[in-house]
């Protein structure tokens, strides 16, 4: 039982000066294996946290959706619901509605075989196109994004961002009538 003390009381040294504990028995490798756990959990929720925050001041809506033609998003950030009038939780968790839902009609095709394409070409890719916002107005959209691939090179997912252009296109299009006149 003495030498049982003395492994514990080295154990518990070298935890406590953030060393590995590789002596004793059992009861010492069940210490260092839930002081690593507890040390993996903290440095997860921090990694967690520094992305979030990231994610939050992106000026703009950040990503991730399978690549089908729904869009169907796993992730996606708060600012969607200023973008789309829809909260994330529409698009995620609930799946009331998709993304492909809220695109203008005349502008999914495009906005498909572009994607594709960069796909394909193993290319990011840029694309501007309307949204249906929830109060019936349309917004333009410029969005940027780039296919995840596994080894073998399938298609995991698409990553990107998205940005409010619409007071961009509707100078523009101001532009272009007073030209006319």
């Amino acid at each position: 039982l003495a030498g049982a003390d003395d492994a514990q009381s080295t154990v518990f040294r070298r935890v406590s000066q953030g060393q590995p504990a590789v002596v004793g028995g059992d009861g010492a490798v069940g210490l260092a294996v839930g002081n690593l756990a507890a040390e993996r959990t903290v440095l997860l929720g921090e990694s967690e946290e520094r992305l979030r925050t990231l994610v939050e001041n992106v000026p703009g809506v950040v990503y991730r959706c399978a690549f089908d033609a729904d869009w169907t998003l796993v992730f996606v950030s708060d600012a969607v619901e200023d973008l789309t009038g829809y909260p994330a939780s529409e698009f995620t968790g609930e799946r009331v509605r998709t993304f492909a839902s809220i695109m203008h009609p005349d502008d999914r095709a495009a906005v498909a075989r572009a994607v594709a394409e960069a796909v394909c070409e193993q290319r990011p890719y840029e694309l501007e196109y309307r949204l249906s916002h929830a109060d019936g107005s349309v917004r333009w959209i410029l969005e940027r994004g780039q296919a995840a691939c596994s080894d073998d090179g399938t298609v995991r997912w698409l990553d990107g961002a998205m940005f409010d252009i619409s007071d961009h296109k509707w100078a523009e299009a101001r532009l272009v009538q007073a030209e006319e006149r």
